[in-house]
């Protein structure tokens, strides 16, 4: 999957179920992991927000439901969890838009 997709799916899922700024805080977060340089920059990322989203989601259960979706959706499917910037060689296109 790409960036777009991850971006389109956690808009549509949080869309007038909370507050902008935890929407705002939620894309942050994303593309603070999204624009890693290597893995383990990513994995260092990835544990603190995980974790900030824990201690978020004890107090806001919108929040949780999101967070819980985007987490194993996103960022911990095998499938679904490369969207991330230092996955794409350079020189190579990052979308498969011909524009």
């Amino acid at each position: 999957m790409c960036w777009f997709h991850v971006c389109q799916n956690v808009k549509d899922r949080s869309k007038g179920k909370l507050e902008r700024v935890t929407i705002d805080m939620i894309f942050r977060d994303l593309n603070n992991l999204h624009y890693a340089r290597n893995e383990d920059e990513y994995l260092r990322r990835r544990s603190f927000i995980l974790a900030s989203w824990r201690a978020v989601s004890a107090f806001c259960d919108p929040f949780r439901k999101i967070a819980d979706h985007t987490i194993s959706q996103w960022v911990l499917h095998p499938r679904f969890s490369m969207w991330q910037a230092f996955h794409t060689p350079p020189g190579y296109a990052a979308t498969k838009n011909p524009l």
